[in-house]
């Protein structure tokens, strides 16, 4: 699948320029027999079999070899994966899960009104630039995880996260639904054609549910910072859950964020 895309990618515009520029070499011949006096009707008629035969010829000599070439090489890779034993099994589609069931649901719904916290910038006391509210959160999760306080970095965080609020309870509606299908369907196309999960601000959303973790944990709500720890270890692993590269990215980074806060929910182990 990935060498058949990548000579849609390549294979066929290729086989396109050169047959432009066959063609143009075709239209500059023309124009100058022009020049000397003949009509381009003349000449077109008396270059047809000369010029635009072997334009068309080309193309399709050049998309043959390009298609052959690319079902040689993708034979050769999946022997050599099969003999490896790396044979990727699609995934079986299950029942759908109902939405209120449904821990992307909420995830979603969360990060669909985070895009202003990539956007919206906040003043910070001390400096020049005005970075983005969720810079600031990251920032203030950072230092608390590593016990440094903050305060010019910390007021203006907990401030976002009180906006916030109502998106980290949904982070938790998710976390505690049980249930993460992404809605993908890997059945009856090609891999490069599957819709892959789109985890829109999950980052922010998680460093967002990390620092309120974080702060109850310093407030002494030691019960309530730990379920937000376990709602960010939950969307680490829903986040990872299909079988591909970039889901196991977002995973790992989420869970990244999860134990970063562990040592400040849970000081002493």
């Amino acid at each position: 699948d990935a060498l058949k895309f990548a000579y849609e990618l390549v294979g066929k515009p290729g086989a396109a320029v050169l047959g432009l520029g066959l063609l143009a070499l075709a239209f500059l011949r023309l124009h100058r027999l022009r020049k000397k006096g003949q009509g381009y009707g003349d000449a077109l008629a008396g270059w047809f079999l000369k010029a635009l035969v072997p334009v068309v010829l080309g193309l399709v000599l050049t998309g043959s070899a390009w298609f052959l070439a690319g079902r040689s090489a993708l034979s050769q890779v999946l022997g050599e994966m099969k003999a490896d034993g790396y044979v990727f099994v699609r995934p079986t589609p299950g029942p759908k899960v109902p939405d209120e069931s449904n821990s992307v649901y909420w995830y979603k719904n969360a990060g669909e009104a985070l895009k202003a916290l990539e956007e919206q910038r906040v003043p910070v006391p001390g400096r020049t630039d005005r970075p983005t509210e969720g810079e600031v959160v990251n920032q203030a999760r950072r230092d608390l995880s590593a016990g440094e306080d903050n305060p010019a970095t910390l007021a203006p965080a907990m401030a976002v996260l009180k906006k916030y609020e109502g998106q980290a309870d949904q982070a938790l509606r998710g976390a505690q639904a049980g249930n993460a299908d992404w809605g993908v369907d890997w059945t009856g196309v090609p891999l490069h054609k599957v819709e892959m999960p789109r985890y829109a601000n999950f980052l922010g959303l998680a460093r967002l549910v990390a620092l309120r973790a974080i702060l109850l944990s310093r407030a002494g709500k030691k019960a309530e910072a730990a379920g937000n720890l376990r709602a960010c270890f939950r969307m680490a692993d829903d986040a990872a859950k299909e079988p591909t590269l970039i889901a196991a990215m977002v995973g790992t980074a989420l869970e990244r964020i999860a134990l970063d806060a562990v040592p400040v929910v849970y000081p002493g182990g």
